[in-house]
């Protein structure tokens, strides 16, 4: 959904990783140790908001349906993380 005033609407995708546990101060060796998958999120902006006049990144990237991961299969809508790839692990 776009938000009441939008002008200049942007996406992008990008790669999520989905950490697998609490992650703290961990080594690079260890790294995708902590990794439990992988996702596609749908990097969305309002440009107009984040760059004309008011300059305010947050207010660019905020609004509360930017950013949706995972579709909802039997009306196509956003809900929020459904499943992500799973690293095969030997």
């Amino acid at each position: 959904m776009i938000p009441r005033g939008a002008k200049k609407v942007d996406w992008e995708v990008e790669l999520g990783v989905v950490i697998a546990s609490l992650t703290k101060y961990v080594t690079e060796t260890e790294a995708l140790s902590h990794v439990a998958g992988y996702c596609l999120i749908n990097d969305v902006s309002e440009r107009a908001f984040q760059l004309e006049g008011t300059e305010q990144w947050v207010k660019g990237k905020g609004a509360d349906t930017f950013g949706p991961i995972g579709l909802d299969g039997n009306r196509g809508r956003s809900t929020g993380f459904t499943g992500f790839a799973s690293l095969a692990r030997d």
